[in-house]
């Protein structure tokens, strides 16, 4: 079955909202992301302080969710996680930036039926 991962890059509103966002990410939004069908795990990171290269983080975002996807069509589960996301099935809480510094997502395809350093 075809695999890939969804990359979503966001920021808090505000550095005194972290908390808040943080929370509304765990408790309500990777939940509603995770009852998609197709989407079978998610992974929360923050960027950390020491980097290799300056200003790595896309859009100055310092926040990394990545969704595993395993469906036959991986495009249509992005489609349907941007309809409840745009079309207000979800909410979308008050800490999250959606104006000065919008989500950026990217959806990686598998290309490659061996995954690297596997038999």
């Amino acid at each position: 079955m075809p695999k890939a991962e969804l990359m979503v890059f966001s920021s808090p509103v505000s550095p005194e909202r972290e908390a808040d966002f943080n929370q509304w990410y765990d408790e309500v939004h990777t939940p509603d992301v995770l009852a998609v069908p197709g989407v079978i795990a998610a992974s929360r990171l923050v960027a950390s302080d020491v980097q290799p290269t300056p200003e790595p983080c896309p859009g100055g975002h310092r926040h990394l969710v990545i969704y595993t996807i395993e469906a036959p069509d991986p495009q249509a589960v992005l489609a349907e996680i941007l309809r409840r996301g745009r079309g207000g099935e979800w909410d979308m809480g008050d800490a999250l930036d959606l104006v000065e510094r919008q989500p950026i997502s990217v959806l990686y395809e598998t290309n490659s039926r061996r995954q690297i350093g596997a038999p």
